[in-house]
């Protein structure tokens, strides 16, 4: 499991980065070809063109940056489920916050995303509130 964590681990700074610089064609090609994008208030998307239009809409938003932390993983058969923490920031706070839950998935060698899906948090009603 420690070289799946590490693997996973690599693959979420790589997702960070291709966010937080901006570029959401990187983004989709961190996903499997059949992956399934399913983010809240949204129909499922499917397809790198799509799931690489949705992430730049949410840059366009202005969204700049993105945290992922995993809270766990668990291994079976030729997948690994993911649960983790996200923080969404703009330019001068955070933007929302939550919980997701990525099922990767092993394609010639690479993981890669194959069911993304995140909700946000209750967030406090004075965002200086919201946890750093």
């Amino acid at each position: 499991m420690a070289n799946i964590k590490d693997a996973i681990t690599a693959v979420n700074k790589e997702f960070m980065e291709a966010f937080n610089t901006k570029t959401a064609s990187w983004l989709a090609k961190l996903y499997a070809p059949e992956a399934l994008l399913l983010p809240p208030g949204v129909a499922t998307i499917s397809g790198e063109e799509n799931i690489c239009k949705f992430w730049q809409g949410v840059i366009d938003m202005g969204i700049c940056d993105i945290d992922l932390e995993t809270v766990s993983l668990d291994e079976a058969d030729a997948t690994v489920t993911e649960v983790g923490q996200y923080r969404l920031h703009n330019e001068t706070t955070v933007a929302d916050q939550g919980k997701y839950l990525v099922v990767w998935k092993q394609i010639e060698g690479e993981w890669r995303l194959y069911r993304d899906i995140w909700n946000s948090d209750p967030q406090p009603a004075d965002a200086s509130e919201a946890p750093a």
